[in-house]
C-alpha cells in the first residue's frame, strides 16, 4: 500500500469521491467528455512558453491530422530534444486544449520540444486507429525533426495513462514495422493489459478518481472486438518486449492502474531493456492535472521533466 496522501490531496480526494467526479462508467459518451474537459479547474495556471505552433500531420491512411509543437520558455531558436506526447483520456476523450497547460508545464520542465498529435478517439476510431496515429506523428516528427527545430538525435515517446498505452504500443509497432525508433519512452501511470484483477485495481479500483467500471468502459470502446483483447499492440504487456528503447515509467501510488505500469517495468527488464520504474506515493490517476489543488501533484510533472532532459542529454551523447 502506498503512503497517504498529502493534506490537500486527501481533501481534494474526499471531494471527488463524494461528488463522484471522473467515475464515467454510467454516463453517456458525450457527458465523458464533458467531464474530462472540466479537468482544467484543477490544473495550475499554464506556463508560459516560447512559442505555441498548430501543424497537420499525415495520418498513415491520409487523414489530416491535428498536432500542437511547444517551444520551452528561454529556449530561443535552439535545437532542441524532442518528444512526441500522447494525452491521456481512456482512448476515447482528451483535447489538445485539456492537455494545453500540462504540455506547456512538461516542455519547461523537460526542456524539450513537444509534439502533441491530436490522434483519432475511440468509439468513432477504435484500435488500431489512435495508435496508428501515435506512430505516423513519430514518423513525422524523426523525419521532420531539422525543419522543427529538434536533434534528429534525441526523440523520445512519451504518454499519460491512455496515452501511455499508445507510446508504448507505438513503439512496438515501429521495431515491427522499420523504425524509425524514439531513443527513449516515457510512459507516465500507463495503462499496459486489458485486465482487471491486479492488487492495485483491488485497492483503488473505486473512491480514487479513476475506477475498475470506467476503465473497463474505456477498453469496451476502445477494442473493436474480443479478439483484439490478446494484441499485443493493444495490451503491451503480452508483447514480445526485446529489442525497445529504454524506458522510463512513474507509476501513482493511489492508482488503479500502478501495477500496469511497475509490471510492464519488471517485463521490460526480464527482456534486457533499461528501464528506470518510479511510484510517486499518495498520488492517484491523473495528477498531471491536478497541480492546482494539489502542490504534491506537480511531482509527476518535475520527475517527467527529470526524466527528459537526462534519457534525452544521454542518448544525445551516445549517438
Amino acid at each position: 500500500m502506498s503512503q497517504p496522501a498529502d493534506p490537500q490531496m486527501t481533501a481534494f480526494l474526499a471531494r471527488a469521491r463524494a461528488a463522484g467526479a471522473l467515475d464515467i462508467s454510467a454516463e453517456t459518451l458525450e457527458q465523458a467528455r464533458a467531464a474530462a474537459e472540466g479537468l482544467r479547474r484543477w490544473q495550475a495556471p499554464p506556463e508560459a512558453v516560447d512559442e505555441v505552433k498548430m501543424l497537420t500531420l499525415p495520418a498513415a491512411d491520409g487523414f489530416a491530422l491535428p498536432a500542437r509543437l511547444y517551444r520551452p520558455a528561454g529556449s530561443g531558436d535552439a535545437v532542441l530534444p524532442l518528444a512526441v506526447f500522447a494525452h491521456g483520456g481512456g482512448w476515447t476523450r482528451g483535447t489538445l486544449d485539456l492537455y494545453d497547460a500540462p504540455a506547456r508545464a512538461l516542455a519547461n520542465a523537460g526542456r524539450c520540444l513537444l509534439l502533441a498529435p491530436d490522434y483519432r478517439l475511440a468509439p468513432e476510431h477504435r484500435f488500431p486507429t489512435p495508435l496508428l496515429d501515435v506512430a505516423a506523428a513519430f514518423k513525422w516528427a524523426a523525419a521532420h525533426a531539422a525543419a522543427l527545430g529538434a536533434d534528429e538525435t534525441r526523440l523520445t515517446l512519451a504518454g499519460d495513462s491512455a496515452g501511455g498505452n499508445l507510446a508504448a504500443a507505438a513503439c512496438l509497432w515501429l521495431r515491427d514495422h522499420g523504425g524509425p525508433m524514439p531513443g527513449h519512452q516515457l510512459l507516465i501511470y500507463p495503462a499496459t493489459d486489458c485486465r482487471f484483477d491486479t492488487e492495485s485495481y483491488q485497492h483503488f479500483g473505486d473512491g480514487y478518481l479513476l475506477t475498475r467500471d470506467a476503465m473497463r468502459s474505456c477498453w469496451d470502446m476502445y477494442l473493436p472486438d474480443a479478439a483484439a483483447t490478446a494484441s499485443p499492440y493493444a495490451s503491451p504487456l503480452r508483447a514480445d518486449l526485446a529489442d525497445l528503447p529504454p524506458a522510463s515509467i512513474i507509476a501513482a501510488g493511489l492508482d488503479p492502474l500502478r501495477d500496469d505500469g511497475l509490471d510492464y517495468a519488471n517485463a521490460l527488464r526480464a527482456a534486457g531493456v533499461a528501464v528506470e520504474s518510479t511510484l510517486l506515493p499518495g498520488l492517484p490517476h491523473a495528477s498531471l492535472h491536478l497541480d492546482g489543488v494539489a502542490p504534491s501533484a506537480r511531482a509527476v510533472i518535475d520527475h517527467a521533466g527529470r526524466v527528459l532532459r537526462q534519457a534525452l542529454l544521454n542518448h544525445g551523447q551516445q549517438s
